[in-house]
Order: structure tokens, then C-alpha cells, then sequence
């Protein structure tokens, strides 16, 4: 579930970068995208998808401890132009302000069932070029990056303390004269009930 809570809080910060007329749709996908997909994806250029490609145990610098993992998330940067050098201009200018965008990210995670790390480095941008994009009037390119998340428990599921019972075996005597440096031996016990 981490990784459903990274991803959509990826989402929304994706579109609060750019505006509709920068950036027209910000999807959730499946996984890689490649040109083999684009005619089976609905979606409006300047486009980015975003995926998590998985995730493996263990932290980061920014977030360690049992349960952590680190999440492969990748962006793919989708732009459609009739001219090639400007469809490749304007992809590469959106990957490189979504990249400086992720670096600037510091999540909140107020009231999410996951605690989300900012990004461990920088993120990797690549050209995903082929003929077959080429060929469909789209440049792809391809910004992922990892991120350390950690699921937590809702609250209701803690439990509530009720009743506190503290027992003491105390005896309230003055120590007789002999009783030496240490003076006597007092004893305690406390007892937590949960219900």
C-alpha cells in the first residue's frame, strides 16, 4: 500500500509543477512505457506517465529502520510535434524541469497510512528515441528516480490505555539505627492493564 500512497502523492505534485498548457495530462501507468504503447494509451500531449517500477527492502540516508523500502518510480515525459527538433527540444526541457521539480520535493505525509522519504539523489533523465516513437510524432523521454517509503499503522489500530494500576510493597517505618549506608531495601511493582 506504501507504494499506491507514493504514487499518488507523486501525482499531485507532478501537476501542481506545471500548468495545463505546459503539461496536459499527468496519468498514472502501469509500468515501462514505450512506443510499442502508444497507440493503446489514452492520452494528450505534453503528457507525463508516471509508474512505480518496484521496490526492494531497506533505507536510504533519508529514512532507515525495519520496514523500509526503497520505490523505483519513472516519469515518462510524452511530447507530439510535427517537427522533430522541436518535439525534441520541448521533451527534453519538460524532463529537465520535472528532474529539478523531484530534487525540490519534501513531501507531507500528515495523516497518510506511509511515511515518504524526499528524494535520495538526483533523478536520471534518458531519451527513449526509436523510429517507432519517431514515427507516431512523439519524443519519450524517461525521468526515475528512488525514493525510501515506509508504511505505518492507522491509528485506530493502537491500542487504547485505559486503567493504569500501580501496587506498592513499600513499608512506611523509619529504618532502625543499624540499618547501614544503604539504608533498607524498598521494592515496587507496577502492573499495566490494556484492554
Amino acid at each position: 500500500m506504501s507504494a499506491v500512497v507514493l504514487l499518488e502523492q507523486v501525482q499531485q505534485y507532478v501537476r501542481a509543477q506545471f500548468t495545463r498548457a505546459e503539461v496536459r495530462d499527468v496519468l498514472l501507468y502501469g509500468g515501462q512505457f514505450s512506443a510499442e504503447e502508444i497507440p493503446f494509451e489514452s492520452y494528450s500531449c505534453p503528457a507525463i506517465l508516471l509508474a512505480v517500477l518496484g521496490w526492494a527492502p531497506g533505507g536510504s540516508s533519508r529514512m532507515t529502520g525495519r520496514g523500509v523500502r526503497t520505490a523505483r518510480v519513472a516519469a515518462f515525459v510524452a511530447v507530439k510535434h510535427a517537427q522533430r527538433e522541436k518535439r525534441m527540444q520541448e521533451c527534453m526541457r519538460l524532463a529537465e524541469r520535472l528532474s529539478v521539480a523531484m530534487r525540490m520535493w519534501m513531501p507531507n505525509c500528515t495523516g497518510l497510512p506511509a511515511k515518504i522519504a524526499p528524494l535520495e539523489d538526483e533523478a536520471r533523465c534518458e531519451n527513449l528515441y526509436s523510429r517507432a516513437v519517431d514515427k507516431k510524432g512523439q519524443a519519450l523521454w524517461l525521468v526515475d528516480w528512488e525514493q525510501a517509503v515506509l508504511p505505518t499503522l492507522p491509528d485506530a489500530q493502537l491500542f487504547d490505555w485505559l486503567s493504569v494500576e500501580i501496587n506498592s510493597t513499600g513499608v512506611a517505618t523509619e529504618p532502625p539505627e543499624s540499618a547501614g549506608p544503604g539504608g533498607p531495601a524498598v521494592t515496587q511493582s507496577l502492573a499495566l492493564k490494556i484492554n
